[in-house]
């Protein structure tokens, strides 16, 4: 049987985790790191903080002079670069839509370009 006390300190923080369980993320983070010396690119999504959607594009970027280029909290970001040069590099941001940044980095970076990499902050790439 269980005594009155412990059974009001179950209920007591059942109620907060089971509140704390429901809420939504408040934020979701993503980051696309770039090498203009190599052309080496990276990129995180799902992080909950700035700092760790910039530490996990860099780590996927494995290159020296990998530096974060977008940085993207709830939205969806591309960058694209000129096909003959590593250092001229743009970036598009849309609210949903991948396709939509890459657009937007393409169209930013003008002729002779492709696009490196896309991706959203709070969804599978």
């Amino acid at each position: 049987m269980i005594k009155p006390k412990l059974l009001g300190m179950a209920t007591l923080i059942a109620i907060p985790m089971t509140i704390l369980a429901s809420m939504p993320a408040l934020a979701d983070y993503a980051a696309i790191a770039y090498s203009r010396s190599t052309g080496y690119s990276g990129y995180s999504w799902k992080h909950y903080s700035a700092s760790s959607a910039r530490d996990g594009a860099i780590r996927s970027c494995n290159s020296r002079g990998c530096t974060v280029e977008v940085l993207v909290q709830n939205q969806c970001a591309a960058l694209a670069r000129k096909r003959n040069s590593y250092s001229f590099v743009t970036t598009g941001v849309h609210p949903n839509s991948r396709s939509a940044a890459g657009n937007k980095a393409m169209a930013a970076c003008g002729n002779n370009c492709q696009l490196v990499v896309t991706v959203c902050s709070n969804v599978d790439n």
